[in-house]
């Protein structure tokens, strides 16, 4: 790809309107990985309807970061005690969008497909 599909989620994002959209995965030279927020975010936007979270990838790669974001959990350390929080679940109770862009290029221009992972299974975040 001559740009990364960060870029291009990056310009969709301000083009819906975004007034802020920022990339919050960041080098981690300690390790030598690119890490992402809360091990499944590329990129945050805040707007007037609330706040989306994405996860950015080639189209050929959609499956594999969809079942990244399912499986993903932190352990959060609370006193002595340290529990594990699914990361999706948390962002839905927050009411956070979580999407994921997979992007390709056919025909000389850039498509992205759009997958929303935001909705629990079922219905509505609760």
């Amino acid at each position: 790809m001559s740009r990364s599909p960060t870029v291009h989620t990056l310009k969709l994002m301000r083009s819906r309107g975004y007034p802020l959209v920022e990339v919050v995965e960041h080098w981690n030279p300690h390790v030598g990985i690119r890490q992402d927020l809360f091990g499944i975010l590329d990129v945050l936007c805040v707007g007037d309807d609330g706040v989306v979270g994405i996860q950015t990838t080639s189209d050929t790669g959609m499956s594999a970061r969809i079942a990244k974001i399912r499986a993903a959990t932190i352990e959060v350390k609370r006193g002595d005690q340290v529990e594990t929080v699914d990361v999706l679940a948390a962002l839905r109770r927050a009411r956070v969008r979580v999407l994921v862009h997979g992007w390709r290029k056919r025909n000389g221009r850039w498509w992205v497909r759009e997958v929303e992972l935001s909705l629990s299974e079922g219905g509505p975040p609760t």
